[in-house]
């Protein structure tokens, strides 16, 4: 494992300690899984923008089904 520095706001910080508290985890084991977590929707974000680059928009409603 890596470390890497953060700069957090004062009220992200204190956010962050209450979920590890309640949680009884490590501030480094939240951040983790969050971090985890955005990355892996962002990576399904992009591979939807690319689908309907792709494919069109039509194609790509067909395809997730997605309704207006």
């Amino acid at each position: 494992m890596s470390v890497t520095t953060v700069r957090l706001q004062a009220e992200v910080e204190q956010r962050l300690e209450a979920i590890a508290s309640r949680l009884h985890r490590s501030k480094s084991w939240v951040i983790n899984q969050a971090l985890s977590e955005y990355i892996e929707k962002q990576q399904l974000e992009q591979e939807q923008v690319e689908l309907m680059n792709k494919y069109g928009l039509q194609k790509f409603n067909e395809l997730f089904e997605v309704t207006a």
